[in-house]
This record gives C-alpha cells, structure tokens and sequence, in this order.
C-alpha cells in the first residue's frame, strides 16, 4: 500500500538476499538446501530461526507505529493493513519454502531489498495482497527498472480502471519526517509529498493571536478559514522537480518537495499558518514558535503568577489578562498577581487567562488556565492544656497554636485576623453542674509565638481511686514505667487488683494481665518495648485509665517528597520503639534495592547519592510510607525558581515542587548541671518551642491536639507541549482554485470587439435556454487543536496516621498535686550552637520542681510539629538512691478538711453579697478561712456582660459586645455601630456614654424629627412635654425604663410618691431561694474561669454600701452594683448624685440584657436603680 516504506538494507537482509540467490541458480543446489533444512527442522536452530524471524516482523510494526504518530487515528486505520495479518505466524514448513521459490521466480522485477522484506512478509500477509503492495511501492518510487513489470503486475491484480485511477490520482501532504518541535532561532524547511503536480504554491499568515484570544477565548484550530486574505509574508511558488510530462509512467512516481521557510520565519515568535497549494490540493501546517507558561502560587493578596518562555527563562515584561482586566508585572521578580474571585464558595471556577509579553508583542501571545478560588480562610486551632496544672486555685495556662490557611497554603495570621475571641464552655463537677461560658476577647494573635490564655479552675469532683504512669527510664537500653494506684489525698493503695492490658504496634490483639499494688501503690512494667497502649482497670474503682506511649515522641512528615539529583533529603520520624529498624528503599517497581543509600541519625532518616527517578521509602512495619520524586539535574532542561517560600522545578514538561530537604525535628533532650537543653533542627523564623513539666505521665499527650493540623503536600503537574501540526491534504473549492489560477496566469491585452465572420446575414437570435452550474465546493479543512496546556494534581492535606486518644469522661485524682503543680514554659526562641551547629533553647534547672518526672517538649513553626517527652534522670537517681517509700519521699498536699468542722455546733452554707467603696480604705472584706471559700470581684462592664451571656445563652446578645468597647472606637468606627443600630436604646447608650459625641450627631437629629416619643423630649430636656406622661393611666402603660427616666426627669417633686410606687411593687417580689442559689454558683463559677490578676479586697471603684437593699429581696443586685463608675453629665443629676450611683450607663446596660434575658426580674433592677436616687 501506499503507507509502505522502503526498508533499508541491513546485514541480515543481505544475507537473506544472497542466500535467495543461490537457491535460485541451480535447481541442484536448491535441493541440497531443502535437505539441509529438513535436517536444522530436527535440531534447536530451527527453533531460534523462528524466534528472531518474529522479532524482526515486531520490529517492522513498532517502526511503522512510530512514524505515524503524529497523524490522527483515523489516518492510521486507513495506512494500516491489520485485517490482512493473521493472528498467529503460519508454521514454517518446507511447502511454503517451495511456495517462497515459486513467488519469487514469478515475480522477477522485485530487488534483492524488496525480496527480503517479501520473505519476511510471506507468513503474515496473503501473497496477491503482498504482490499489490510492492507494485505500488515501486511505481510509487519511480524506479525506472521496475516500472514496468510493476504497471503491469498491478494490471493483471487489479484491473486496468484502478491502474488509471491510481496514474491521476493527486497527492499533496506532508512528510511524517518533519520536525514537531520548532526552536525560536532556528528556521523552517517542511517536506512535502507531491504528485501529478508540477508546482506548489506556498501562502505563510502569521496570526495576532491576542485579538482571536480576546475575541474568542478559544485555541486557534486548524481549520481556520483563512482563504481570500493576503499573506504576511511574500508567496512563494515552488517547482516540482523530475517531472517528465512525456513519460506516463512518471505520472505514478510520489516526489519529494522542500519547502524552505529558513529566512522567512527565523528569529520569529507566534503561530504560523503554511498554506501549500498545488493542482487543487491544499495542505497546511500550524507552526507555534515560542511560547509562555506559567507558575501558580496562592498567597493572602490571590493567585501570583511567574511567567517563563520556552527555554524556562523568567519573562520579567509580561502579564496576565483574566475577564478582560490585565494585570501586569510589577517588579524585577516578574510575578503577576491576581485577585481571589468574589464570593464565598469553598470550590473553584476554571478561568481561561492570556499571557503575553510586552518585549515580543501581541502576536506572541498564548492562551492558559488556571483554577481561580474564592477568597475563603480557614483557621485552624488547637488547644494545650496540662491536666496537672487544672487543680482547685491554681492558675491554669491554655496555650492556642492557630494557623490561618488559604486554601491548604499558611499566611500571616497577624496582618489578616485581629479582634480574636476565645470562648470557653465549661461545666462544673459539683451538685449543680453549672454551666459557664467565658469570652476572653482581644487576643494577641502572632505569627512567631502562640497564644496563651489563664484561668482559675474551680474544685471538681473526682474518684476516691485514681491510676497514674510514672516514667523511670526510656531509651534504648531499657523502658520502666510504675503505674502508681492512690487515694484522693495521694496515699498509696496497697495490695489492690487489678488488670493491666497492653497494645504493641506489631499485634492486633490485647495482652491482658492481672496484678497486685505492692505496699507502695506500684505496678512496675519493664522494658515495654513496641508498646503503644497501656490500660489498667482497679477493682477498688469503677474508672479506668489508659496512656498512649506513641505519643511520646511524634512529629510530622510529607507522604511525597520532591527533591533534585544528588541532594540530601532528611525526613523526621520516630520509631515505635526508640531505636531504628531495617530501612528499605526501592524504586516503585521494587526491582532494585537501593537501601544503602539511607541512614538514621537524631531523628532523621537521610535519603542521599539518589539519581533521577521514583522512589519508596518503608519502614518501622510499613508504618512509615514515603514517595520520593528525584527531579534530574540537567542545565538545558531542568530549571528550578525559587521564591520567599517554595522552590518550583520545571523538569523538561513536568512541574515539580520541591519539597524542604529539613524540617523541623526535636533532635535531643539534655541535662545539664545548671539547665536543660533542648536541641532542634530544621529551625525557621516562625519556630517556637514550648515545654511542660510534670509529675505523672500524661495520660493526654499534646500530639492528640496537634495531628489535627496537617502540611500540605507538594503540587505536581505537567505542561504539555505545542508541537507543530500537520493536517492531512484535502480538495480545494473550484471557485477558490479559480482565482488562484486566474491570479497566477499569464496577463494579456483584454480586447472587446467584434471577431470577424463570414456570414452576411447571420441568423437572427432565437429564445436560448441558461443551465446554472454550481461551483463544486471544496473538502473541509482537518480539524485539530492543542490540548489544555496546564494539568496540576491538587495538593491534599497530610496528617500523622496515629489514632487520637479518647476521654472516657473521668476526672483524675490530681488535687493533691497542689503542691508541685505542672510548670510550663511558653513561646521560647531559638538560639544557635555554633560549636554543634543545632539550634536549641534552655531552661533553668531551679525553675523545674523537684517532683517533677516528665518533661514535654513541643517544637512548631508554621508548617510542621515535633514532640519528645523526656524523662528527667536527675529526678529518677535522686529517688531510686531514697529509701524512703513514695508516699513519704513526694510530699503531697493534704486535701482533706484539716482541722475538721466542730462536731457540737451546726453549720450552715452562707451565700454573701458585699459592697466595696475603693476610696474608703476601711471599707474591706476580710475571709476569715480562705481555703473554704470562694470570692470573686465583678469590677467591669465587660465581666458582667460575660455574665448575662452564660445565663442567657442567647446568641443575639453577643452582637451588642461592642457596647464595652466603646471608648476604643474612632468617629468613623462609632458612626458605622450608630447607623447600624439606630435605635432609642441605643441613642440612651450614647447619651450616658459618650456625651460629646450625642450633642455633635445624635441630639440635632432628634431635633428635626417631627413625631417625638418620651425619650425624644427625655433627651431635648424638655419637661412640659413630659407632664402629661405622670398621669397614672399613661403611666401605668410605660415600660420600666420610661418610668425609670420619668422618674429621674422629675425626681424633685414627686420623689416619695414614686419611691413608694416601687417598694410596692418590689415587695410584691417572692424571692425564688433556688434561682439564688443557681445565679450565685454561676457567677462564682463564671469569674473563676476567667485571667484574675485583681485580689479579693481593694483594687475597684466600687459603689458605698446601701443599707435599704436586701439580697433576700433583690438576689442579683449585689452582682450589678460593683461595676466601674462613669459620670454622666445629665441634666437631672446634680453633682452629689453623681458620685453615689452606680452610673446611669449601668442602666442603659441594663436595658440591653433584661431585653434579651429575663422579664420576670425587670422591677428587680428598677428598684436598684430607684434606691440609688
């Protein structure tokens, strides 16, 4: 067939040939040949013979395979000749050997090359179907010695209508040879396939593709339309070569045109059209020279992109147009920055984008996409809180680690989040199970330290019987623990059952053992090694306790790892059971082990001397599964950019992010005379470490809190190439040939007279019939396009693989720890051993309790965490020496009630209010046992609206938490709250509040209303508006705080009447001595959970003490009447009254949290407010 090409001939096929030759000679030698094939048919040479005959077929296939692949698959099924192959290879046999003579001797006219390929063709392909393909290839070649028996083999195959079919056939395409890829600086030469054509015409248009990008945000195709428009560069006409028009057997012959384009397109960047046009036929090439990628980062300002032209070269000049707006480059770095979308879906919207240069102009530019995400953050938050540090009275530290991400990617938390709040929910152990909340408001959110918040914990009610993992020695020689079973006062259990279960990472199934304490409360397990759960159940005690030993050293790593050709890669990992096991490292195919190549040293597993390739790393039971990419490190194709905080490799058409060779890694824990150090590596700007000491083992390591956060892996992708494309030839419209034809012919001397005739009297014109004949339109052009230039893997998220730690709901039995409460040390900096080359930071030995066994250290940054627990031997030596038992070497705090109560006399629980004026100094409150008792100061705003939300749990209220932070507002903040909240209430609060700003723009707008209320006069001050409000009809329909103000605005003259008005009513109260009770606890508890740094007496402005006020009477209003004093200059308050009331704006307060509380108790803070009159 046509597709055939011409094999070459090799040294295998000469041999064939000469062999061939020989048995053609002589007929005697032929037969000597047979019998000495008969007999290699009986030996192994026979076998291999057939063996190396397939390989040769296979590596035909694979060699026609490949020279057409850049032509459709259409095209292919049309070359290929599949149906005419037979499934299996015929047997060799000698009667095919005697078959091959006869096809040979018959068909003389094939060459030595020609045979050979028939031999190896024979037992695929049926003989009439081979003799036809090697006729057309060799009238096809023009070889003028086997012309003629090839015209007339395919005559007697074929027909003499196909043979002239196949003489006036016209082909014009492309050759399969020519180059994909098409260098900037380089020229272009093109082949073409040519016959029945004399002369090609070929039309070069260079296309500006921002306008069609802009017009019609699409690829250009192949078959754009381009015929009627001039060319930008001269036409050039090409003459065939070899065409003898007297021989018709030339007519057969397929040649082979150049077309060279050297100096037309060289040094020239964008997309060309070639056109060749010759005897109807039409073909076209689309040639792209040059070319712009991209890189895409996410960042808190959008998406910033990095230009790069073909060679991976930075474009400094460029920029981006995206929905018609360009953005252009701004620096020296060449990034282009561009907005998140609006809006607030958590999903993506492909884009399409243009890239272009300024330097190269618009014909250059180039059409991409990208994922454009909203602008959604997502803040992730975890709490530390040490469970020896939550004793009764003792200051308690919640340390918070935030990260702000952006789509997976960290940003600065500082810039973009500010008012931060942190609400606590709590409920307490005692009878009442009282529920607090509690709002720490204006946290200090940094970048470089986390944030630690302090609160009082309260007592908790907890077993008689509790459980407790003590660490001796870990390491890698030995691993002790004692589990320590004690009383509520910290006294030894002796003698106590008990089951111990155990976990080890290896095995799925628990070991299950029963003990006995010995007279010292312990349970010792020795040497423990690989395992990671320990439970014991107490049959003194309903609870259970259970410890995870895994997370005593955890920290975390990327699940693939992206770095370049013989660099060193550190990957931090502990081992379940300190000490490293077998390291296997193979390529992903597992063929070769490249296991020699890795290391293990301070908590680091080392991959180096890696060439370019794909990589698995297993280890510690297959717990730990590594991927590793190594990028090839090549000047010409390998291209690595690197910003403030990743590094991108273009590794030939792939996009590679290079992943940290060093993360951060707790390496050690040392102790020395004086300090403790912690040695880290891996250390970055954003690094801070924090470390707890304790007693006892955490039975809820940080690692529970933490693994939640995970790293983002590294983004992989792919860019493909834009090669030049081929499209196959097609028929041309006659109309378009026309012209061309007609632009193309000789000019003449147009003449428009009449041609002489003969005649004298011609024959008069008769009616005459018109036929139209329609101009034959042309074939369409093929269809081809470039594909989607960019595919990216979306990176995921990656977090550690070891299980959290549950609660069972039980409160340990800590209280006697009073006396060594946790200590813990927060946000320490890194500092630099410059003799070891590590980073470290220390903490003074004194500062560490001498109780202390367990010292957790807590290494993060912005991306990563590490944890180590260290056992402080200093402590373990100083107590093995003792001899002493544990109850009498730890001297624990007594909890019991020492002295007891008196047994004679009764007691009874008081529950009291007091009042405290901060300008009188013998105005105190004195406690007479503090250790019995609980005291709180209310003494702000903000503490008592942080009140009324526990009790209300109305989730409107926290909308009016600005009211509290009033005075740290501008004019602008102020104005933007006052148009929002426009209301009487609000005008009131303003008024008590922020008075200069009432008169400046609230007081001329209640002014110009023309329908004024009560609290319109109120405020105007105008008093005969208001006198029609004291009749007891329209007083009696006032709510309780227009009869407060009305009370106030006459107060001089009917003082007695309204004092008595409200003792009536607030005597008609019957206290509920249960919601007292229920108020009271809430306040307490809702104050100890709150950062105390005030003492129980002294430090307030606080009102004096009103004799007239019962608590009885108004429960809640010793909870209310020690705020913070505010003057408010009002027109109905003198100077005296000023100093004695709580501040009107308590009262405003007041009015906002009865709305959204409670209706019941509203004539209880009337009545407050009235007794201060």
């Amino acid at each position: 067939m046509k597709a055939l090409i011409k094999p070459k001939e090799t040294a295998s096929q000469k041999s064939v040939a000469g062999w061939l030759k020989k048995k053609v000679s002589t007929q005697k030698n032929r037969e000597q040949e047979q019998e000495q094939q008969i007999q290699q048919k009986q030996t192994q040479k026979k076998q291999t013979q057939q063996k190396q005959t397939q390989q040769m077929i296979s590596t035909k296939r694979v060699r026609k395979t490949s020279e057409s692949d850049h032509y459709s698959e259409s095209d292919q099924s049309e070359r290929s000749y599949d149906d005419n192959i037979r499934e299996q290879p015929q047997e060799y046999s000698n009667e095919n050997d005697e078959k091959m003579h006869e096809l040979v001797d018959k068909e003389a006219f094939i060459d030595a090359p020609s045979r050979a390929a028939a031999l190896m063709l024979r037992p695929y392909i049926d003989s009439p179907k081979l003799r036809k393909m090697q006729a057309e290839f060799e009238l096809s070649h023009g070889n003028k010695e086997q012309t003629s028996a090839a015209y007339h083999a395919m005559s007697e195959l074929m027909g003499d209508k196909y043979v002239q079919t196949l003489r006036e056939e016209i082909i014009l395409e492309f050759e399969k040879s020519n180059p994909t890829h098409i260098s900037v600086k380089s020229g272009v030469t093109l082949q073409l396939k040519a016959k029945n054509v004399k002369s090609v015409l070929v039309k070069v248009y260079r296309m500006n593709s921002m306008n069609y990008l802009t017009k019609h945000l699409s690829e250009i195709a192949s078959d754009l339309n381009l015929e009627g428009l001039y060319s930008s560069f001269p036409d050039k006409e090409i003459s065939v070569s070899g065409l003898d028009e007297g021989d018709e057997k030339s007519a057969y012959a397929v040649r082979t045109v150049e077309v060279d384009l050297q100096e037309t397109l060289k040094n020239k960047r964008g997309l060309f059209f070639v056109d060749c046009i010759a005897n109807g036929k039409h073909c076209r090439a689309l040639v792209r020279k040059g070319d712009i990628r991209f890189l895409e980062r996410k960042t808190s300002s959008g998406h910033v992109f990095t230009l790069f032209n073909e060679c991976n070269e930075v474009v400094l000049n460029g920029g981006i147009i995206l929905d018609g707006i360009r953005y252009e480059t701004q620096d020296k770095s060449g990034e282009v920055v561009i907005p998140f979308a609006k809006g607030s879906s958590s999903s993506s919207q492909n884009k399409k984008i243009i890239l272009f240069s300024k330097d190269w102009g618009d014909e250059c530019s180039v059409l991409g996409e990208f994922d454009q995400y909203f602008e959604t953050y997502s803040l992730n938050t975890s709490f530390w809180i040490e469970r020896e540090q939550m004793l009764d009275k003792n200051m308690c530290h919640v340390a918070i680690r935030s990260v702000l991400q952006i789509h997976g990617v960290v940003t600065s938390i500082e810039k973009l989040l500010c008012n931060a709040s942190l609400d606590i929910s709590m409920q307490t152990h005692s009878s009442d199970n009282v529920k607090v909340n509690r709002t720490f408001n204006n946290l200090e959110m940094s970048d470089s330290k986390d944030c630690v918040v302090n609160i009082n914990e309260m007592n908790r009610v907890s077993d008689i019987a509790c459980a407790h993992l003590i660490p001796i020695c870990s390491n890698e020689k030995a691993k002790l623990f004692h589990i320590f079973i004690c009383g509520k006062n910290g006294e030894p259990l002796k003698r106590v059952k008990c089951t111990v279960e155990l976990k080890h990472v290896m095995f799925p199934r628990i070991f299950s053992f029963d003990c006995v304490s010995d007279d010292r409360g312990i349970v010792e397990l020795k040497n423990i090694f690989g395992i990671a759960t320990v439970t014991i159940r107490m049959s003194c005690s309903s609870t259970t306790s259970s410890w995870s030993l895994l997370g005593m050293r955890q920290c975390i790593f990327r699940a693939k790892y992206h770095v370049m050709e013989h660099e060193k890669l550190f990957i931090p990992y502990f081992f379940a059971e300190n000490k490293p096991s077998r390291l296997l490292l193979t390529d992903t195919s597992f063929s070769n082990d490249y296991s020699d190549k890795t290391s293990y040293t301070n908590g680091y597993i080392a991959v180096q001397e890696l060439k370019a390739g794909d990589y698995e790393l297993r280890c510690d039971y297959d717990k730990c599964k590594v991927s590793i990419h190594v990028c090839k490190q090549a000047q010409d194709t390998t291209v690595v950019v690197t910003n403030n905080k990743a590094s991108v490799c273009l590794e030939g058409t792939s996009i590679y992010e290079l992943s940290d060779r060093q993360t951060l890694q707790i390496q050690r824990i040392e102790e020395q005379k004086t300090s403790v150090r912690v040695y880290l590596a891996g250390v970055n700007a954003w690094t801070r470490v924090h470390i707890m000491a304790t007693h006892f083992m955490p039975m809820f390591p940080v690692y529970n809190e933490l693994k939640g956060i995970g790293v983002q892996q590294n983004e992989l992708g792919e860019y493909h190439g834009v090669p030049t494309l081929y499209c196959k030839g097609r028929e041309i419209s006659e109309e378009y040939r026309y012209v061309l034809e007609r632009a193309g012919a000789r000019q003449h001397i147009g003449n428009l007279l009449q041609k002489p005739s003969l005649l004298v009297r011609p024959f008069s014109d008769r009616a005459t019939t018109t036929e139209t004949q329609d101009a034959k339109k042309g074939e369409t052009i093929e269809h081809k396009k470039y594909k989607p230039r960019r595919q990216m893997v979306p990176a995921s998220q990656t977090t550690s693989t070891f299980d959290n730690v549950q609660s069972n709901g039980n409160w340990p039995v800590i209280e006697f720890l009073g006396n060594c409460p946790a200590v813990g040390w927060y946000n320490l900096v890194c500092k630099e051993d410059k003799s070891k080359g590590l980073f470290y930071v220390e903490i003074d030995s004194k500062d560490i309790h001498e109780y202390h066994h367990v010292l957790a250290a807590v290494a993060v940054n912005d991306k990563y965490f590490s944890i180590q627990t260290h056992v402080l031997e200093s402590v373990v030596k100083k107590q093995s020496t003792s001899k002493n038992d544990s109850a009498d070497l730890v001297k624990y705090r007594d909890v019991r009630m020492y002295p007891g109560l008196h047994p004679e006399k009764h007691f009874v629980e008081q529950r009291q209010i007091d009042l405290v004026k901060n300008e009188s100094k013998e105005d105190k409150v004195l406690i007479d046992d503090f250790k019995i008792s609980q005291a709180e100061v209310f003494e702000s705003i903000e503490q008592i609206f942080s009140l009324f939300n526990s009790l209300s749990r109305n989730p409107q209220l926290a909308e009016w938490a600005f009211l509290y932070q009033w005075k740290t507002f501008n004019d602008v903040q102020k104005l933007q709250k006052f148009n929002k909240y426009l209301c009487h209430e609000f005008n009131f609060f303003i008024y008590c509040k922020d008075r200069p700003f009432f008169d400046e723009f609230i007081l001329p707008l209640v002014r110009s209303k023309v329908h004024k209320t009560l609290l319109d006069h109120w405020f105007l001050g105008d008093l005969p508006s208001l006198l029609p409000y004291l009749n007891i009809g329209v007083f009696r329909k006032l709510n309780a705080i227009e009869q407060i103000l009305l009370c106030f605005a006459f107060k001089a003259d009917t003082k007695t009447k309204f004092v008595e008005y409200f003792n009536q009513r607030q005597q008609s109260i019957k206290p509920n001595p249960y919601q007292f009770k229920s108020l009271f606890e809430a306040a307490l508890a809702n104050r100890s959970h709150a950062d105390s740094s005030s003492a129980v007496v002294g430090g307030t402005t606080v009102l004096p003490p009103l004799a007239s006020v019962s608590p009885a009477r108004s429960p809640l209003a010793g909870l209310f009447t020690t705020t913070t004093t505010t003057a408010v200059a009002g027109n109905y308050m003198q100077d005296d009254e000023r100093e004695r009331m709580v501040s009107f704006f308590n009262c405003c307060l007041f009015f906002f949290l009865v709305k959204f509380y409670s209706k019941e108790n509203i004539y209880i803070y009337i009545y407050i407010i009235i007794m201060l009159l």
